[in-house]
């Protein structure tokens, strides 16, 4: 919608592929202050179909231990509203969100491998479920989903945290590699439209 991320990434092309390079030693990430646009809850009157919808194509560098964020809007305790994270390259993609200061994790069964390009999603929808989507790194054109259905909130909390790509909202727990194609839908998505998004674009991947 026009909206420009300001980052201290790298900007790069793999063949017709544009992307954004994140090293997590410099504390690259990108982001947007605090906006309406980014504030979404779930609960759009505008929307038929409430609900929150993201994700993007990622690579994940060899690291070690810690919190690897990929987008967020998430800082601090009374501040967070969702995520999508992994703890290492090598290890399952995660979604958080919070709401009313309780929060809610799924995580994928499969995981990222070193270097190569997977499709990860994460999708909201209002008191139903919470869902993270991530492609095969061998087998291609194959996508895996996981979902948590037990006490899903109506509503996300309204964090006023920054929308950040590649870093908490707060300049924290940073990811390693590159990130292109991210996409924030204030919709709950259907199956066959996140496996559209991933099946159209992963020709540019090779995937």
């Amino acid at each position: 919608n026009g909206y420009d991320l300001e980052t201290n990434g790298v900007f790069g092309s793999a063949a017709l592929v544009p992307y954004c390079s994140f090293t997590r030693a410099a504390s690259q990430y990108a982001k947007y202050p605090e906006n309406i646009q980014f504030d979404i809850l779930g609960n759009e009157a505008y929307n038929s179909s409430p609900g929150l919808t993201f994700g993007c194509w990622m690579t994940a560098a060899a690291g070690g231990a810690g919190t690897y964020t990929v987008l967020s809007k998430w800082a601090g305790v009374g501040h967070r509203s969702y995520k999508l994270w992994h703890q290492s390259d090598g290890t399952v993609l995660q979604f958080d969100i919070n709401a009313g200061g309780a929060g809610l994790t799924v995580s994928t069964v499969g995981v990222l491998a070193t270097n190569g390009w997977q499709f990860g999603a994460a999708r909201f929808v209002p008191s139903t479920s919470i869902d993270v989507y991530l492609s095969d790194p061998i087998y291609l054109g194959v996508i895996e989903k996981a979902s948590a259905v037990a006490a899903i909130p109506a509503t996300l909390t309204n964090s006023t945290s920054q929308f950040a790509m590649a870093s908490e909202s707060g300049g924290a727990n940073y990811h390693d590699g590159k990130i292109s194609l991210a996409f924030v839908c204030a919709c709950a998505l259907t199956d066959t439209q996140i496996y559209s998004l991933f099946h159209q674009s992963r020709p540019l991947f090779g995937r």
